[in-house]
């Protein structure tokens, strides 16, 4: 075809499959650490939130989260979510209206 012999569009198929493959492998991965580095960035943000709360320091922090996911039988991440949902609800719940339209409104 086009002047290649079938063997050699055979091996340039057999190639570009493979290249595919390895370039999917390669996009998952970056799939995988981009969840695990957004993750680890929650987790941190909820021993944040415990640090300021419960004057925890960053290890005890971090059991606090593992021991309540355990004991909820929940994964880490959930507990996480959890905990930085109910710091922002508390935030809002306090925070001072900063507007005259809202304080009028009130």
């Amino acid at each position: 075809m086009n002047g290649h012999s079938p063997a050699r569009l055979r091996s340039v198929i057999h190639l570009a499959r493979a290249r595919f493959r390895t370039e999917q492998l390669r996009r998952n991965e970056l799939v995988d650490v981009s969840q695990r580095f957004a993750g680890r960035k929650l987790v941190d943000q909820a021993e944040g939130i415990l640090m300021g709360t419960r004057q925890l320091r960053d290890n005890e922090a971090y059991r606090v989260l593992r021991s309540t996911a355990m004991g909820a039988k929940q994964r880490i991440g959930q507990v996480t979510q959890q905990i930085i949902t109910q710091a922002i609800m508390r935030r809002r719940s306090t925070a001072p209206d900063r507007c005259a339209c809202c304080r009028s409104v009130a």
